[in-house]
C-alpha cells in the first residue's frame, strides 16, 4: 500500500465530516425556521380566533337585547308586534 492512499482516504473522511458538518448545521437552521414560523402562524390564528369570537358575542348580545324588547313590547301591548331581528355578518 502507497503512503499517498491513507492521506487520500483522510481527506475523503475529513472533506465527508465538514459536509456532514454544514448538512447538520443547515438542519437546524431549518428546523429553527420551520419553529419561529409555526409560531407566529399560531399567534395569527388566535388573534383572528379572538376577532371571531368578539364578532360572535357583539351579535349575540344585540340578539339577546332585541329579544328583550320584543317580550318589553309584547307585554305592554295588546296588538301583534313585529320586531326585526338583527343578521350575523362576519
Amino acid at each position: 500500500m502507497s503512503p499517498a492512499l491513507p492521506v487520500t482516504l483522510r481527506s475523503i473522511r475529513l472533506r465527508l465530516k465538514e459536509q456532514l458538518e454544514r448538512a447538520e448545521d443547515e438542519e437546524e437552521k431549518l428546523v429553527e425556521e420551520q419553529e419561529i414560523l409555526l409560531a407566529r402562524i399560531r399567534t395569527e390564528q388566535e388573534a383572528l380566533l379572538a376577532k371571531i369570537r368578539a364578532a360572535f358575542d357583539k351579535e349575540l348580545a344585540s340578539i339577546e337585547e332585541a329579544e328583550e324588547q320584543e317580550r318589553s313590547l309584547l307585554a305592554s301591548s295588546s296588538e301583534p308586534v313585529a320586531v326585526e331581528l338583527p343578521t350575523f355578518s362576519p
